[in-house]
């Protein structure tokens, strides 16, 4: 009988989630065997996250103040030993036990889901490790990011569910060296690579082929540090629209297509649109569709002769299909996947960035141009190995063999 395997703490709406989490699934089913049973309890309802093809059962996280309520008494008297789902709901049972019935339960790979930058929704997702824990079941962390762990008041139950954990991978050094400094526990953390890596994607355009079109992810950044945000979203903004005009301008054939990475009900249509109707040569413009799935977004980006990526995950598309890329980074996990690549030279902190610096930094790519791709050439499959070993830990900790060798 196939393994039953739980996904939990799943992120949805976005194309790089989508891809990295195809990724998983497929490392799922090549070493815990092509009859696993994989129910992922996913954050967006009302709508199918993975293709039929993968043969998952998808499950909504419940975060109602019923489901919150409970789950946290539940938790308070299981610490003391006693279990009191005789007087919870049916539907709270119900989560229980498919947790207490399943093999191993896996928290997926997105994030930072643990940690200090999204503090204000961080209690779900421990949650949704902590109870399978307290079951006393194999949990284990594939590949997210995680950290910082400033903030003092959430520590204890940080501490609490990734001591409980029986296996930490995470996808990038930085999330890596904020957890082996929190929790001292080197014996059980691991570093690999971001799961999207693992979904290998052998048909890559020559430079040859390229087209003669730079490729662009935006993102709606909150400036969460800055004094005046607003002013941070429009520099932003108009640094990156002055260097479309002035490329642009220079080569009459060049063309900018825009990759929306969010979808659904949060997705990046209506900033691309602002984008398009505040530049001279909108017109030149190309929206990939936000209807098209992760793997294709990503085939699509290796006919791109360079990307310029506010996203984390479509910097990451570009180093696997060997586009030369600039990163405009805004969490660790950015800075730390490119510097994987030796693409450190690459990368721009979201806060220090002004039309100078953009324009100064796509001059570099330009005149690195062929050092960039031979680094993407040749860092690929040393990552791609990396990002396949999170599953493999994981299939050696349920055997038992975690350790040992």
């Amino acid at each position: 009988m196939g393994k039953k395997i739980i996904l939990t703490n799943q992120h949805c709406d976005n194309r790089g989630d989508e891809s990295a989490t195809i990724g998983l699934i497929e490392q799922i089913y090549a070493n815990f065997g092509n009859d696993a049973k994989i129910t992922m309890f996913k954050q967006t309802k009302d709508y199918q996250f993975i293709p039929d093809e993968y043969g998952i059962e998808e499950r909504n996280m419940d975060r109602d103040f019923s489901f919150m309520f409970q789950s946290m008494m539940w938790i308070l008297f299981k610490y003391i030993h006693l279990d009191i789902r005789g007087i919870l709901s049916k539907r709270m049972k119900k989560f229980i036990k498919l947790h207490e019935e399943a093999d191993i339960i896996l928290s997926s790979c997105g994030g930072p889901y643990i940690g200090d930058i999204y503090f204000n929704h961080e209690i779900l997702h421990i949650f949704y490790v902590l109870i399978p824990e307290l079951l006393g079941k194999i949990v284990a962390f594939a590949a997210p990011s995680m950290g910082p762990f400033k903030k003092k008041i959430a520590n204890p139950i940080r501490r609490s569910i990734l001591k409980r954990a029986k296996l930490i991978v995470l996808r990038d050094k930085v999330s890596f060296e904020y957890v082996n400094e929190f929790l001292k526990q080197p014996e059980k953390v691991f570093l690999a690579a971001d799961a999207c890596f693992a979904n290998e994607i052998a048909d890559k355009a020559k430079l040859e082929e390229r087209e003669n079109v730079i490729g662009f992810t935006p993102l709606e950044y909150k400036y969460p540090s800055a004094s005046n945000r607003e002013a941070e979203v429009e520099k932003y903004k108009v640094s990156l629209i002055e260097l479309f005009d002035k490329l642009m301008e220079e080569d009459k054939s060049l063309k900018i297509e825009f990759f929306p990475q969010l979808y659904n009900k949060h997705s990046d249509i209506k900033l691309i649109e602002e984008f398009k109707s505040r530049m001279k040569y909108g017109d030149r413009t190309i929206v990939f569709s936000d209807k098209a799935s992760g793997p294709l977004q990503q085939m699509e980006i290796g006919k791109m002769k360079m990307m310029i990526a506010t996203r984390y995950h479509s910097a990451v598309f570009s180093c696997k299909m060997h586009v030369p890329v600039i990163c405009i980074a805004y969490e660790h996990k950015a800075f730390a996947m490119m510097d994987s690549f030796d693409l450190s030279d690459c990368v721009i902190d979201i806060n220090e960035m002004t039309s100078d610096v953009l324009n100064e930094k796509y001059q570099h790519i330009k005149s690195n141009y062929d050092s960039i791709y031979e680094r993407q050439v040749k860092k690929l499959p040393l990552v791609t190995e990396k990002a396949k070993s999170t599953i493999k830990l994981a299939k050696e900790v349920y055997d038992g063999e975690f350790g040992n060798k």
